[in-house]
């Protein structure tokens, strides 16, 4: 993370606490960290702290953290998949999926370099002479390109993660290579579980992501035709990140805080009927794996995560023990696996287990925007299917249980020497409690979000009643409500987001011409409520959930 603020801040009014409660409070706020809370208000030297005094109908919330985002995916809309898969492992083989998202990717961040023509288109919004690059010195036209490469990588991931902050996350899982399992510590504007600094940890304890702990052999067909077959032949077979946790654990967890990884991804046998066959034995093989290696006393240290889990039988409780016992978090994301799958995991039973469950938005092509609208999905899917989760559960599923199964991070809560990451909501009325705005407000109400002390987006309100000078209005054609919001982003970075959103829009414009033949196919808007598209497909997954349980 590389957004800093050099203020030391009074932030003045409605706190909400880690039961959903609001109160009335000031919150110090200095070198990224809240220094002292107070409650009322506090007579100041102004001096000293520079006030931000917010009105009866805002509310603080704390910032909130995704544990299952791929965040570099989020300029993409979200995928039509050509059908309802049984597992992962089947749409990750479809030739769709490689062409729409996977080599999309790849131009997005590397080949564009290979056309000549995006090179100069480039250089315009670069602020370098294009010319340098025909120059017949081999050596300095590809250090041109690496910094070209540089730049737009800058831009798209800055572009990437604002979409986070826009929806009040400000800690998100490291970025992870789906295609290579390499992981991405540095981020922009946003703390990152890769990077020890952003987490304020010292020492050599690491927080670690892995893409997969098993794998099917042989490997499934990506073949639309054979995505409702039986799966149940396939062996599971153990990658090398799995071996390496189990290692780690056998030795008492010495170098890993925490571990995220993703397990038993597929149809559920929650809202269809049968469960995929292999997902349930990738379930069955991990529990088998941590028994004969006999590291139960220390898995229960372990602080591991575990993504989506839908193979878990959730009427087997051997099963939800095995989570329970040994203080295994599982991180669910409902919009992701009801588009890939049109089911999800009964996750109201996890709860009631006592499982410390996550909220996770997984990926543009098919998730939500961010965790906030995540979380809104989760509420009325619940109420929909007639299981209700209490939305202080989800709240927390966004906030103090991502703390939680991190291994207790100063994040998540509004307390004293925790990290002044904040996230500010303007009421509708001053008597609607923190809880119902949480789930009936929009981008519209988004005052503001605080990542380290900063004001990195928000309404041009908070900055003017700072005095700060050095933002950036969000352009008219990204929408009606993102014209009326901003972005403050520290000058050393050199961004502006108009230029970096018209570059990217060109990338994006060229491929989908070019490549796919789609010319109408377009980047996802930064916000919701601009976002007609994505509003409709999330509404009409919703539609279809609801109409689908047994």
């Amino acid at each position: 993370m590389l957004i800093t603020s050099g203020r030391s801040i009074c932030l003045i009014g409605n706190a909400v606490d880690e039961y959903g409660r609001d109160a009335f409070k000031s919150i110090f706020i200095r070198g990224g960290k809240i220094e002292d809370i107070q409650s009322g208000r506090v007579d100041l030297d102004t001096g000293q702290w520079e006030i931000i005094d917010l009105s009866e109908a805002d509310l603080i919330f704390p910032g909130f953290i995704n544990l299952h985002t791929h965040t570099d995916y989020n300029i993409f809309p979200l995928w039509t998949s050509p059908v309802l898969w049984k597992s992962r492992h089947q749409w990750r083989a479809n030739n769709e999926y490689r062409t729409h998202i996977k080599e999309f990717k790849a131009f997005i961040e590397n080949s564009w370099t290979d056309h000549q023509d995006l090179i100069s288109r480039a250089a315009s919004y670069i602020h370098h002479d294009h010319q340098l690059l025909f120059k017949k010195d081999l050596v300095a036209t590809q250090s041109i390109l690496a910094e070209f490469l540089s730049e737009v990588r800058k831009m798209h991931g800055i572009v990437t993660e604002l979409q986070a902050v826009a929806g009040g996350t400000t800690l998100i899982q490291q970025t992870m290579d789906l295609s290579k399992e390499s992981n991405e510590e540095k981020s922009f504007i946003i703390r990152n579980t890769g990077n020890l600094t952003d987490l304020d940890l010292i020492g050599n304890k690491t927080i670690e992501s892995v893409v997969d702990f098993f794998r099917p052999t042989p490997g499934m067909s990506g073949d639309p035709a054979a995505a409702n077959g039986n799966t149940a032949n396939f062996a599971t077979e153990q990658r090398g990140g799995l071996s390496q946790f189990i290692q780690e654990v056998k030795g008492g967890n010495q170098t890993r805080l925490a571990t995220i990884a993703h397990l038993a991804e597929g149809r559920s046998g929650n809202l269809l009927p049968g469960p995929d066959e292999y997902s349930r034995n990738e379930f069955v093989a991990f529990v088998d794996a941590c028994s004969k290696n006999t590291i139960g006393a220390c898995l229960r240290h372990a602080n591991l995560s575990l993504t989506h889990v839908n193979g878990i039988n959730t009427e087997d409780d051997q099963h939800l023990h095995f989570l329970q016992d040994n203080h295994i978090s599982l991180i669910w994301s409902p919009v992701s696996n009801l588009l890939l799958y049109g089911d999800t995991v009964s996750a109201e039973k996890l709860v009631a287990a006592g499982v410390n469950v996550c909220l996770g938005s997984d990926w543009a092509p098919s998730g939500s925007k961010h965790v906030w609208d995540e979380l809104k999905f989760a509420y009325q899917l619940s109420q929909n299917i007639g299981r209700p989760i209490p939305t202080v559960e989800l709240y927390k599923m966004a906030s103090m249980n991502a703390t939680s199964a991190l291994g207790g991070l100063k994040c998540g809560q509004i307390q004293k020497g925790f990290f002044a990451d904040f996230f500010i909501l303007r009421r509708d009325v001053t008597n609607q409690s923190p809880m119902d705005a949480l789930i009936n407000l929009d981008d519209r109400a988004v005052l503001a979000t605080i990542v380290n002390g900063r004001i990195v987006y928000g309404s041009p309100e908070i900055y003017d009643k700072l005095g700060v000078l050095d933002y950036e209005t969000i352009s008219k054609s990204e929408g009606k409500v993102a014209q009326t919001k901003a972005v403050s982003i520290n000058k050393q970075l050199d961004f502006k987001l108009g230029k970096s959103l018209a570059l990217l829009d060109e990338l994006f414009g060229h491929y989908t011409s070019k490549v796919l033949s789609e010319p109408n196919l377009k980047r996802t808007k930064l916000l919701s409520a601009d976002d007609e598209l994505y509003r409709k497909k999330i509404a009409q997954v919703l539609q279809m959930a609801s109409g689908r349980t047994f």
